[in-house]
């Protein structure tokens, strides 16, 4: 069994937070310190404030220290372990158990994973399996982004998720948003914010808005460590696939881009991107 002072550290760490920034508004730093590292007492008022400025349930924390990992987190991962898996998905016990979590609870975190389990087929199905009910989970998710101003790795997921369901001008202030966080810490985020802006990029060529796509993959470029060289064949496919489309309009070039390094998108976990990309490509290619 963790300790309490083991658990908010771990939290706070796995946030990206400083002891300054999450103790900012709620006590000193020193206090905050103190329980972190020799388990000095705090009271529950302090650990209370410190769970809802980083969007933790009592819930969560109390299954956190007793068992040394968080249901939700088993969950998450069950559904990106059967993301290929449809039969398991969309099996009735499955989604049972999950819409009753939701609907109990009235936990954010339930509705999306219930939703990314409907989810879970080619995007270009999308419109006909949507129902009032998804979309005022879409609705739900979308308000929760706008109100949470510590993105996680769960807001980032949700947002990537959602992508094909927000208006342009949501995704293009948060392309502002993540490029401020650059600027103030490049290292804070790193991957989290690179497969965010491809999440970004994607949207922004399909709606065709290539000038705002092409801004963002060259600020993008701009930050990518030398750990990081594989991601340049992920920008390397975008700024191709630009060219093309452009091509198509402006009947400058021939259509023989030999995409030919995609299975970088398998080791990103990405393709999904990849494929609705393909999709939209093949279709803007039936139209020329």
């Amino acid at each position: 069994m963790r300790t309490q002072s083991e658990a908010i550290r771990n939290f706070r760490t796995s946030r990206n937070l400083s002891q300054h920034e999450l103790a900012a508004g709620i006590c000193a730093r020193s206090t905050l310190s103190s329980f972190e590292l020799q388990g000095t007492y705090i009271s529950s008022e302090l650990l209370f404030k410190f769970l809802e400025k980083m969007n933790i349930s009592l819930e969560d924390y109390q299954f956190y220290l007793n068992e040394g990992i968080n249901e939700k987190e088993y969950y998450l991962n069950l559904t990106e372990k059967y993301s290929s898996d449809l039969e398991q998905t969309q099996s009735p016990g499955f989604q049972n158990f999950i819409t009753e979590k939701a609907q109990s609870t009235h936990d954010i975190f339930w509705t999306f994973i219930l939703l990314r389990i409907k989810l879970n087929v080619p995007t270009k199905q999308y419109a006909s399996i949507l129902d009032s009910q998804m979309k005022q989970q879409i609705r739900d998710l979308r308000n929760h982004l706008a109100h949470v101003t510590v993105w996680d790795s769960f807001e980032l997921m949700v947002f990537s998720d959602l992508v094909p369901f927000l208006p342009l001008n949501f995704i293009n202030n948060r392309a502002d948003d993540l490029m401020h966080e650059w600027q103030l810490n490049p290292a804070k985020n790193r991957q989290d914010n690179t497969m965010l802006g491809t999440a970004i990029i994607g949207k922004l060529i399909v709606e065709q808005d290539y000038d705002s796509a092409i801004a963002t993959i060259h600020f993008l470029e701009k930050q990518i460590s030398l750990a990081e060289f594989r991601y340049y064949y992920v920008l390397r496919f975008f700024n191709d696939l630009i060219s093309e489309l452009r091509g198509l309009y402006l009947s400058t070039i021939q259509l023989n881009i030999n995409y030919d390094y995609l299975n970088i998108f398998t080791d990103f976990n990405l393709e999904r991107v990849k494929d609705d990309l393909l999709t939209f490509r093949t279709e803007m290619l039936a139209q020329r």
